[in-house]
């Protein structure tokens, strides 16, 4: 193995590492940009809902999902 392919796959366990940390099976970790203002509104909702904002952003992805289930299940074509 060349050191190249060593750093590079010591790398991408590293990321691995950090994704999986803390989360449970089937889950992993992501980070996103996204408005400030909807991530307050998750905030918001969450708390009078009594949920978590983990689980109010889960549902919220998950009716989005929901509300496109045939684009949700099709392949997404390779990267070139």
């Amino acid at each position: 193995m060349s050191d190249l392919q060593l750093f590079e796959s010591t790398k991408s366990t590293k990321k691995q590492d950090w994704q999986r940390k803390g989360c449970k099976e089937g889950e992993k970790r992501f980070m996103f940009i996204v408005k400030e203002d909807l991530v307050e509104k998750i905030y918001n909702v969450a708390y009078w809902i009594r949920l978590s904002k983990k689980e109010a952003l889960e549902e919220a992805l998950l009716q989005y999902i929901s509300a496109h289930k045939e684009e949700a299940n099709k392949e997404r074509p390779e990267k070139k």
